[in-house]
């Protein structure tokens, strides 16, 4: 298990390049992820389609999806 916390304000946050530190090509190449958004809304991107979170919304990303951010 994961746990991870970021507050990319200025610029995007790339997580499917964290793979590499856990021995795999990206990040959801062996796992899956849910984000929960705990403050002003925020865009998550999974495989160049956008996904508006509200504060206190969340989104749950399978494994395989390569390009997310």
């Amino acid at each position: 298990m994961l746990l991870m916390g970021a507050v990319p304000k200025t610029k995007l946050l790339e997580i499917s390049k964290f793979g590499t530190e856990l021995n795999a090509k990206y990040l959801l190449e062996n796992r899956e992820i849910g984000i929960i958004n705990l403050a002003a809304p925020g865009i998550v991107i999974v495989e160049n389609k956008e996904f508006l979170l509200n504060k206190n919304e969340a989104i749950y990303i399978g494994k395989g999806n390569e390009k997310s951010s």
